[in-house]
């Protein structure tokens, strides 16, 4: 008997996703689920696409970036652990941090946020969704040369984001003929743009 063909993933509007997460969140006014500053950015967001929609406000907002950045991510194959799917499966919390980063532009293009804080508790994919945003703007960010660095007081801790990131490129292919990677050691190298992802560590706490 011939084995059953697993079904491909539904696709999901990850704009829809990133909007739900924040009328919720906003809705929450008791905060049982949603803390204040979570409330507050889910309430910038919202005031910020209207203003990203009018046509002389000061950034523009680009659903190509937002959706394509969180359809990269879950391309890429889980590394750690033992998880229902092979790739990833975005989080909603996850995917309204990534519409803001990489939705909101200014109007050169260039991403408005050049800054961010993404902070959970220990054992929820922080390293993971960080490896998964660098090959992201390894491949897809319009930067000749671009360095990544992935950076820590030790070599080791330095290492934890980059391996995984590593191992997800070594895991897929498709990923590294699309975009010439080559893996090394200490180095993820896009040949296409000249650019590398790279860990590195501070040997004194002054450094």
């Amino acid at each position: 008997m011939a084995a059953r063909k697993k079904k491909p993933r539904a696709e999901r509007d990850f704009l829809v996703v990133a909007n739900e997460y924040a009328r919720d969140a906003v809705a929450d006014v008791n905060q049982d689920k949603y803390c204040k500053w979570i409330r507050l950015a889910a309430s910038r967001y919202l005031k910020d696409r209207k203003r990203a929609a009018d046509k002389h406000g000061p950034f523009t907002f680009s659903p190509k970036h937002a959706r394509k950045v969180c359809a990269f991510i879950e391309q890429l194959p889980h590394v750690e652990g033992q998880w229902d799917t092979p790739t990833i499966v975005l989080h909603p919390a996850h995917v309204f941090f990534l519409v803001n980063l990489f939705g909101f532009r200014n109007h050169d293009g260039t991403r408005r946020f050049t800054s961010a804080l993404f902070a959970v508790a220990r054992k929820n994919a922080k390293s993971t969704l960080a490896a998964a945003i660098l090959l992201y703007c390894l491949c897809y960010e319009p930067e000749p040369g671009p360095q990544l660095i992935t950076a820590a007081t030790t070599g080791d801790q330095a290492r934890i984001i980059f391996n995984i990131a590593r191992r997800m490129v070594e895991q897929t292919p498709d990923l590294r003929d699309a975009f010439d990677l080559e893996v090394f050691a200490s180095a993820i190298v896009n040949w296409q743009v000249g650019g590398n992802f790279k860990p590195i560590n501070a040997h004194a706490s002054t450094q």
